[in-house]
């Protein structure tokens, strides 16, 4: 799993990652993972034009969300905030990226503060992101 960009184990039925490569869905299926949730853009030149397709053969549920990078919006947030929410009430393995890791991390930050309650939460993502003035904003929301 470690080979996939940017991968971080949230918990034992959370684990986060940039874009996986498509052989890396039989792993990632192999790992007991029941659904993926997909926060990057299909627009984006890294995306998996197919990973719908990819995900369902290897028998996974497939989520997409898609979040603007520039003008991510808070109804999104939600909407992924509550799916997973009820993913986790039913104890499904699930596995969320986006193209870098850097918005999965931000959303699983606020996953931890406002769903979870979570006390002194820290941003777990990987070493290269800094939040901009955009997502610093998105960390400050109130949901």
């Amino acid at each position: 799993m470690e080979r996939i960009l940017n991968y971080i184990k949230v918990s034992d039925t959370i684990s986060t990652s940039g874009q996986p490569l498509k052989k890396q869905f039989k792993k990632i299926a192999k790992e007991g993972f029941e659904v993926i949730i997909n926060l990057g853009l299909n627009t984006h030149p890294e995306a998996l034009q197919d990973e719908d397709k990819i995900v369902s053969k290897h028998g996974m549920i497939y989520f997409h969300i898609p979040i603007s990078w520039e003008e991510p919006e808070i109804d999104r947030l939600k909407l992924f905030l509550s799916t997973l929410q009820l993913l986790q009430s039913k104890n499904k393995k699930v596995f969320i990226h986006c193209i870098k890791n850097y918005r999965v991390s931000v959303f699983i930050y606020k996953y931890k503060k406002d769903i979870l309650k979570q006390r002194n939460v820290k941003l777990v993502a990987p070493k290269e992101y800094k939040p901009n003035e955009v997502w610093e904003k998105v960390l400050e929301a109130k949901i």
